[in-house]
C-alpha cells in the first residue's frame, strides 16, 4: 500500500507534531470513514459514484493515519504483520464455524 519513502515522510511529518495532535487527528480521520461508510448505506440521494469516491478518499486519509499510529506506538513492521496474520486466522476459524 505505502512505500518506504512514503512511510519516512509520514514518520517525519508526525515527529513533527504534538503527539496529542496526532492521535487525535486519527480519531477524526477514522470518524469521517465511519461516516462516509454510513451514508453510503442511509444516504440514497449520493451517487453510486459519490459515495466510492467519498469512501476512497477516507480509505486514503486514514492508511496515512494508520502508519502515524504505528510510528507513534513504535510498532515494528514484524509485530503487525504477526497481529494481522492471527486476526486473520481468526476471522477464518469464525467464517468456517458457521
Amino acid at each position: 500500500m505505502l512505500n518506504q519513502n512514503q512511510i519516512k515522510l509520514i514518520q517525519e511529518i508526525t515527529d513533527k507534531v504534538p503527539r496529542e495532535y496526532a492521535i487525535l487527528k486519527s480519531v477524526e480521520e477514522l470518524s469521517e470513514l465511519g461516516v462516509a461508510l454510513t451514508q453510503s448505506v442511509t444516504k440514497d440521494e449520493l451517487s453510486k459514484a459519490e459515495h466510492y469516491g467519498r469512501v476512497l478518499d477516507e480509505i486514503a486519509d486514514v492508511t496515512i493515519q494508520l502508519e502515524a499510529i504505528k510510528h507513534l506506538f513504535t510498532i515494528t513492521p514484524q509485530m503487525f504483520e504477526l497481529t494481522l496474520q492471527k486476526k486473520i486466522e481468526k476471522m477464518t476459524d469464525h467464517l468456517y464455524s458457521y
